[in-house]
């Protein structure tokens, strides 16, 4: 085991030194003024000081930080002779509380960078190596885009141990501020996840260096919907590729978030008794619901169509490109001629139709109809009343317009129903 380094003066030109290693064979020395020259004992006390500031530093993995932090402590004896010592120790503490604990930093694993860690989270390993504390989600890649598009390029470079709560502000602040405060919102929960995992199971660091309340609040904004009378428009244009006609269709009359629903096999469907289970979600709560009728057959039909794929083949998995699925809907509203300016209008009062457009088209309508709460959320997996209740006001508005209900998914899509009348003959 190698020995401890130990922080050692000398005099030289008339003034006292402390020296301090800073690798091996390689030592720091900084002269102290602000010390008289036959003070050996105080440049003792300085030097020992200073070599514990370093070793916390170098367990942080912030090396390069070391000689800016000596001087920085330095000065801050010339500034306050009297006062220094007890300030430079404070720091250190709060270094060492901030830093892995000592009985950790032994192993060289726990200085992993921030993206050398999310990537075990997202493909797996992590699961793997604790099943009962980190669960196994569809909607990784989900994490790992967000990571990879917002968090490794500015940070992902730094060990766990040394980063910092900074570190994760200049993360938020290069998110564009034109984008919504749920994206924003969505980057500092992956940020926050993925410290919490380094802390436990896995014991890398002693405690996350995101505080409690770092999530940005989300500013909501409505979020419009489809009239039935656009979805049946919509559906019925031969200019939108089938399968994101299926998909739009399926997304607004059984409530499944996007991801749910591109992640969809064939083996999560029991068609013969119209039924779908999700064992694995967002909120790692199982579901199953029975499917809407119209739903079962233009799945059926589907099916046949794709000359009956293995049970481990998407349903959607023909979807072109689905990370622009918010802007192939709205061009194929355009294409489809459905105009209405609500749809497309983003400010600061209104967001502009998304993918989540038709999740809100399944709750609105299902509320207006008289659904009840539990029969919503069995569906959309909402765990609270107060993401359910956040629709309430504008489907009491949708019932008052008596908009009506949707068109069975197997007569909205009109090749489905030339096939049918062909079928009968």
């Amino acid at each position: 085991m190698p020995r401890k380094a130990k922080g050692t003066t000398f005099v030289s030109d008339g003034s006292i030194y402390a020296s301090v290693a800073i690798a091996p064979k390689k030592r720091l020395a900084r002269a102290l003024p602000f010390l008289p020259v036959a003070d050996e004992e105080a440049a003792r006390e300085w030097a020992r000081v200073l070599q514990e500031l370093v070793d916390e530093l170098r367990a942080a993995g912030r090396d390069g930080e070391i000689a800016s932090k000596v001087d920085v402590a330095v000065q801050v004896g010339a500034d306050d002779p009297q006062g220094a010592l007890a300030r430079v120790r404070k720091g250190i503490a709060k270094l060492r509380a901030e830093n892995v604990p000592a009985t950790l930093t032994a192993k060289p694993t726990k200085r992993i960078t921030v993206k050398a860690f999310g990537e075990k989270w997202t493909n797996g390993e992590l699961h793997e190596d604790y099943p009962d504390h980190v669960p196994k989600k569809k909607t990784s890649f989900k994490d790992a885009q967000i990571l990879e598009r917002w968090v490794y390029d500015p940070v992902g470079h730094i060990a766990l141990g040394a980063f910092r709560l900074t570190d994760a502000q200049e993360v938020l602040r290069r998110v564009p501020r034109s984008l919504s405060s749920s994206t924003r919102r969505h980057v500092a929960q992956a940020m926050v996840r993925l410290f919490n995992l380094a802390v436990y199971p896995c014991q890398l660091i002693a405690s996350s260096p995101i505080p409690k309340g770092f999530l940005p609040r989300i500013h909501t904004r409505p979020t419009a919907y489809l009239y039935p009378s656009e979805d049946r428009v919509l559906l019925a244009c031969k200019r939108v590729p089938i399968v994101n006609r299926l998909l739009y269709g399926f997304l607004a009359r059984e409530g499944m978030r996007r991801e749910e629903a591109l992640l969809l096999t064939w083996s999560d469907l029991d068609l013969e008794h119209g039924s779908v289970r999700l064992d694995t979600n967002k909120t790692n709560d199982p579901r199953a619901w029975a499917l809407d009728p119209g739903v079962v057959k233009a799945l059926t039909w589907w099916k046949k169509h794709q000359k009956n794929p293995p049970v481990t083949a998407k349903v959607f998995g023909e979807v072109v490109n689905p990370q622009k699925l918010a802007s192939h809907l709205q061009a194929h509203l355009e294409v489809a001629g459905i105009d209405r300016p609500e749809l497309f209008e983003h400010n600061e009062k209104r967001r502009r139709v998304n993918i989540h457009a038709l999740r809100a088209t399944f709750v609105t309508l299902a509320l207006a109809d008289g659904r009840s709460e539990a029969w919503v959320q069995d569906r959309t997996g909402h765990r609270s009343s107060v993401m359910v209740n956040r629709y309430r006001r504008v489907a009491r508005t949708a019932a008052e317009l008596r908009l009506g209900g949707l068109t069975a998914l197997h007569d909205a899509v009109p090749e489905m129903r030339r096939r049918a009348r062909n079928q009968a003959a």
